[in-house]
């Protein structure tokens, strides 16, 4: 209905009945300021009112809702119009207020979603450093001396049974002691024997550089885990050397049987800035002019079963030699990186994201990186 066209309708059968909006307002039992909103076509008087306010100007509803005098022969007409129009209207208007509800739903639903989120109830198989400013991380540290602790969170699903810290060394470049483990179940047990799940917790690596001794914690809500490594006898006197750390950025979709690099811990005479730990442990040989000696930590979260299988020593294979050796394992080549060369014939695999003789589920993929001869 034409708001406008009606206003004017009912202002003109108003004025010819020498009425003002007072008196017009006051016959209806309304305020002048509403007959003036109807007037001036903001909106239309309540349909409640429609009879009364007919009868008050001697003007049937048809004309009222056609904003116009009929003649008798028009009546019939617009009638049909009328009813049409308001039953158009009518659906118009429901489909506004349909629409508008399901806007404000998808915004209620996204806000739920994303608070949710934020709060971390849809992620899971992840890792990530504490936030810094974070009242845990202080609480987390307050007993350490500055720059020694790295605590993590970690979330992973029922599927993965089992924790496995690594850590390596390095002198000028080599692999100077065989790589040390903390291996955990995340599966306990309650009093009637029931299988608890703990895939939630937090992951912590602690440099004790004065006492040559690293330590791994790994703890969730119901128990605790941790194991001090000492490192190797051949290493600097840390009292002339400066000290810098690097912790991996958030992993997601974490995979079974891969071998994240969470933290370095890396020692060079005089200034020293910390190099990325996938960096340290893939290109170690390359970094003795960031650091005379470090120290690198990885995860690994596994999923135990009866298809487990070992991971081949892929060592100066070619890329297409790993590929037969994996397959031939029951496993599967990852990504692939090239260093210093971009010819894959004369390239040759010289790291393993899964060292050789590990367990780890069949089908598992190991990525590689691949230099030249």
């Amino acid at each position: 209905m034409d708001q406008r066209k009606i206003g004017g309708y009912i202002a003109e059968k108003r004025r010819a009945l020498d009425m003002t909006q007072m008196q017009l307002a006051e016959k209806l039992g309304m305020s002048n300021k509403s007959v003036s909103k109807w007037e001036r076509g903001v909106c239309l008087p309540d349909v409640s009112v429609y009879e009364e306010l007919c009868s008050v100007l001697n003007i049937s509803l048809n004309e009222f809702l056609a904003g116009e005098d009929l003649k008798p022969e028009e009546v019939i007409v617009q009638s049909e119009k009328n009813i049409l129009k308001v039953s158009h209207d009518g659906k118009a208007k429901g489909r506004r207020l349909k629409t508008i509800i399901l806007i404000l739903a998808i915004l209620l639903v996204g806000m739920i979603f994303w608070f949710l989120n934020s709060q971390g109830f849809f992620r899971n198989n992840y890792l990530e450093p504490y936030d810094k400013s974070s009242d845990e991380y202080n609480t987390a540290t307050i007993l350490l001396e500055p720059g020694q602790a790295s605590p993590f969170h970690y979330s992973v699903d029922n599927s993965f049974k089992r924790v496995i810290l690594t850590t390596y060394e390095f002198k000028d470049g080599k692999q100077i002691s065989e790589a040390q483990t903390l291996d955990t179940e995340l599966i306990s047990f309650d009093e009637n024997g029931k299988e608890i799940h703990e895939g939630k917790g937090t992951i912590a690596v602690i440099m004790d550089y004065r006492n040559h001794k690293v330590k791994l914690i790994v703890t969730n809500a119901s128990s605790k885990c941790s194991a001090e490594q000492e490192m190797g006898s051949d290493i600097p006197d840390f009292d002339e050397y400066g000290m810098a750390k690097s912790e991996t950025e958030l992993e997601e979709n974490i995979r079974p049987g891969r071998e994240y690099a969470i933290c370095g811990y890396y020692f060079g005479k005089g200034e020293i800035s910390g190099i990325d730990p996938i960096d340290a442990l893939i290109n170690h040989e390359d970094n003795p002019s960031k650091a005379d000696y470090s120290v690198v930590i990885t995860v690994r979260f596994d999923q135990e079963g009866e298809d487990m299988v070992k991971a081949p020593d892929l060592s100066g294979m070619s890329r297409d030699e790993a590929v037969s050796a994996l397959k031939n394992a029951n496993l599967t080549l990852g990504n692939v990186q090239y260093y210093d060369t971009t010819n894959e014939k004369e390239a040759v695999v010289y790291y393993q994201s899964i060292a050789a003789g590990e367990e780890l589920p069949a089908g598992t993929s190991i990525d590689v990186s691949l230099r030249k001869k």
